[in-house]
């Protein structure tokens, strides 16, 4: 009886640990001269009912960037070569994401959009600072991440 009560006091706390993310970090403070930058973009809606459209970085080489939708404008700094990038767009409960493999440039700063096409379906690919496309076009489908919440005053 007792070893079943150490037993299961054991598993209960192995269970309830939390192991930290691990979170894309970029490059050293000496490689950033060479690195290369995204930035996400938001769109504000056309009428006070929507909300605002935001794309951002989601995860760079399947390591999630810390705070990304709330910094979409910041940029990501990100070492040149071939690298997994991962956007996303959100708007309310809705979201989508897309992955991207991606030559990166030195120096260069990328921007990553989105259009939506309709209620389900999100268009995304990454621009150079010239505005060109520098990768395929993918489309996305949108899931809901939740109700959204109407206040009823009576």
């Amino acid at each position: 009886m007792n070893k079943l009560v150490f037993l299961l006091i054991g598993f209960v706390l192995t269970a309830c640990q939390t192991v930290p993310p691990i979170y894309y970090e970029p490059p050293p403070a000496e490689l950033l001269e060479t690195a290369a930058s995204i930035v996400g973009t938001r769109v504000k809606p056309d009428n006070i009912f929507h909300d605002d459209e935001t794309t951002f970085v989601l995860a760079i080489d399947g390591l999630p960037v810390k705070a990304s939708r709330g910094n979409f404008d910041k940029p990501v700094y990100i070492s040149p070569g071939m690298h997994t990038v991962q956007i996303a767009n959100k708007q309310g409960t809705l979201m989508a994401n897309v992955a991207f493999n991606i030559e990166i440039e030195s120096k260069e700063k990328y921007i990553a959009k989105t259009e939506v096409l309709d209620l389900e379906n999100v268009r995304s690919w990454v621009e150079n600072s010239k505005g060109e496309k520098v990768t395929p076009v993918l489309v996305g489908a949108r899931i809901s991440g939740g109700s959204a919440v109407i206040p009823i005053i009576m």
